[in-house]
């Protein structure tokens, strides 16, 4: 045990997200030779004596700046991973929340969506950074965005009854179909409770999407929450690996974002805005024969118009082309039979309409992000 770097993290159990990073620090520690212990230790010791604290590294998420400067003055190596801690000095290892943002917004474009909103709690600096990325990508093809309001953002003399009036009221005065991204989940699911209360069907009139794929919250309200996991044990793994380094005697490293997080679908989110009637029953066809197979050429013969046509249509109301919607729903029935069975790469693909396993490996690398084999993994 004495041969081992002894490493503080600080983290708070009551949050999955940073249990999750726990996970991914002690996932590097098994192979490194480390003793971790939780923040609660180092924090035991008076800002006098944290200087004889017996252990050589930090991680975490600090958010007190008289702790973080203490940490400072006994020199012990530390890596941040807290929006609030980000100006203490130390290297930082943070989500790509921007990133994050113009995933939402990618994500409703090419559901048809033309009517956007963002809500948000507080006025910390990761909620602007989110909203940049949403409100940005949306710019950049014309839309407006507008800002929800929510509790923490109005008058502190109003009740809980009042606020969620408040919010209704909002969601009210804003066109319809209409898809908001949240700040948080805790954010979201205060909007499907307005929605609920006020007879707002979602996701037909509201489609909603939060961050942090807190699983309490996301999979126990009604519809499921769709959410952006934002990967907190790989954050915390690249930390402890930044910080391994810097433990090392390296130099300070250059801030890391980290951006390999998945956008989880579920109910709150299922809407496809059809404004088109050519575009209803393209669509419909699409997602009852993907997996036959079918072609581009069976799209636009059955829905009988022009292969140009077609293609400007899909273009004009989904950002998208008839060819990469059939490609998208045959990704979301490869992922069901990835998480639901144990059928082998190659059956899947056929049963999807994929010409073969490579074909299935590079749509579902371009469509997710990740290989079919650690989607498998993640989901089980």
């Amino acid at each position: 045990m004495s041969d081992k770097l002894r490493v503080a993290v600080f983290v708070n159990p009551a949050v999955s997200n940073e249990c999750d990073f726990f996970d991914g620090v002690a996932r590097f520690a098994q192979s490194h030779d480390w003793h971790i212990v939780t923040g609660g230790e180092v924090l035991r010791c008076s800002r006098s004596t944290l200087i004889r604290w017996p252990g050589q590294g930090a991680v975490g998420f600090l958010r007190d700046p008289e702790f973080a400067l203490a940490l400072k003055r006994a020199r012990i190596p530390t890596v941040n991973t807290s929006q609030k801690g980000r100006e203490f000095g130390f290297p930082n290892v943070l989500p790509s929340y921007e990133e994050a943002g113009r995933k939402v917004a990618q994500f409703f474009l090419e559901r048809g969506f033309r009517h956007f909103a963002f809500s948000c709690i507080g006025p910390h600096y990761s909620h602007h950074s989110r909203f940049r990325g949403f409100s940005g990508r949306l710019a950049e093809v014309g839309f407006p965005c507008a800002a929800i309001s929510q509790y923490d953002t109005l008058p502190k003399n109003l009740s809980i009854a009042q606020c969620q009036r408040a919010l209704i009221a909002q969601l009210r005065r804003l066109p319809k179909p209409l898809a908001i991204w949240a700040n948080s989940d805790e954010a979201a699911v205060r909007i499907l409770e307005a929605c609920e209360a006020a007879g707002i069907h979602v996701p037909g009139e509201i489609a909603v999407i939060g961050q942090g794929n807190e699983r309490v919250l996301c999979r126990y309200t009604r519809p499921e929450l769709a959410s952006i996991d934002l990967d907190y044990e790989g954050v915390g793994f690249l930390a402890a690996d930044v910080l391994e380094k810097l433990m090392a005697g390296g130099p300070p490293p250059s801030d890391f974002t980290f951006t390999p997080w998945t956008l989880v679908e579920r109910g709150s989110a299922e809407a496809m805005c059809k404004s088109d009637p050519h575009l209803v029953e393209a669509l419909s066809y699409i997602e009852a024969h993907a997996c036959d197979p079918i072609w581009v050429e069976d799209v636009y013969r059955h829905v009988g118009m022009g292969r140009r046509q077609l293609e400007r249509l899909f273009r004009q109301h989904l950002f998208r082309s008839p060819n990469s919607e059939i490609a998208r729903i045959r990704v979301l029935r490869a992922k069901q039979l990835l998480a639901e069975t144990s059928m082998p790469l190659t059956e899947i693909a056929t049963a999807c309409g994929f010409s073969g396993a490579g074909s299935l490996r590079l749509a579902f690398k371009r469509l997710t992000g990740m290989s079919p084999r650690t989607y498998r993994g993640q989901a089980r």
